[in-house]
């Protein structure tokens, strides 16, 4: 079609010809935009998914966003390297992909700036990533520790307060102690860490 235009009589049909025969896509182009469907398809599967959920929640985006990273994350490669896009210039396609991965990149950790601490230990504590499948195993054991780091932290400031509560009020002693030790609890963290992880599908608050 473009060839008719082209080598028409009417000095505007070929003029239009001419136009569309600059700004056509030419094989190699094609060909990386076909490798860049299946990478921007983890993009739009994400935004699916977080569509369909009535609330997004960080142990939800974590894992989400730690995958996609993990996809387009590649090393030896300077972002500053990449120009503008003339749309009217054939565009070398050399490592057209690796540049788009690392832009890719660039954007998300830019924009998706938590703490990692944070991030991972809300997921931990939601019982259908618990697993924490989507990191190195080798990492779970300083995850662990945290969670029991903050655990610890919070129960002593708990501690600390209820005490105070006690001085205030002048509660029995003895009545105070009964009822302590009926609800004293064991190793949390670790009786947690003991639950199976459940689907996607259930509710993590039932």
């Amino acid at each position: 079609m473009i060839i008719a235009l082209y080598i028409d009589s009417d000095k505007q049909t070929k003029n239009d010809g001419k136009w569309l025969k600059d700004i056509n896509l030419i094989k190699d182009e094609w060909n990386a935009i076909s490798e860049l469907v299946p990478i921007l398809e983890s993009f739009a599967n994400a935004t699916e998914l977080s569509d369909n959920s009535q609330y997004v929640i960080v142990s939800f985006m974590y894992p989400t966003i730690n995958i996609i990273i993990r996809s387009v994350k590649s090393s030896n490669f300077n972002i500053n390297e990449v120009g503008a896009v003339k749309i009217n210039t054939l565009q070398d396609c050399k490592n057209l992909i690796l540049k788009v991965k690392n832009a890719l990149y660039e954007f998300i950790i830019y924009y998706w700036n938590i703490l990692k601490d944070y991030g991972l230990i809300a997921i931990l504590l939601d019982s259908r990533y618990k697993s924490l499948s989507f990191i190195f195993s080798e990492f779970h054991n300083d995850i662990y520790l945290k969670l029991r780091s903050i655990y610890n932290e919070k129960k002593l400031e708990y501690s600390k307060q209820k005490k105070k509560y006690h001085e205030k009020y002048l509660i029995n002693l003895l009545l105070a102690s009964m009822f302590s030790r009926k609800y004293e609890c064991g190793d949390e963290v670790t009786e947690y860490l003991r639950v199976e992880e459940i689907s996607f599908s259930e509710c993590p608050f039932n």
